[in-house]
Order: C-alpha cells, then structure tokens, then sequence
C-alpha cells in the first residue's frame, strides 16, 4: 500500500464492491473484486520488484 494513491484508490474500490453487493448485483460484485485482486497483486508485484533491485549506488 505504499504505492503512490494507492490505498485511497483500495478504498474506493472497496465502497464500490459493497455497494454492488447491497444492490443485488453479483455479477458487477465479482468483475469489480477480480479487477480490484488483480490490482492489488501488480501493485504488491511491483513493490517485490523495486525491493530486489539493485541500488545505482
């Protein structure tokens, strides 16, 4: 979450699935959960990334 926005876009993202499953909505439920996982995992993939590169020292 140390991602630039990205926790208060996590946030949102977070509202909208609530919202959608309050509305009865499950197919838009699951699309906005699959999209909101596969954000999550390139955001945590990136930041596995830049802490195993090495440093222009």
């Amino acid at each position: 979450m140390e991602a630039p926005d990205r926790l208060r876009r996590s946030h949102a993202e977070h509202g909208a699935i609530v919202t959608a499953i309050q509305r009865g909505d499950a197919a838009a439920a699951a699309a906005m959960i699959r999209t909101h996982i596969g954000l999550t995992g390139q955001t945590w993939a990136a930041m596995a990334e830049a802490l195993h590169r090495p440093s222009a020292a």
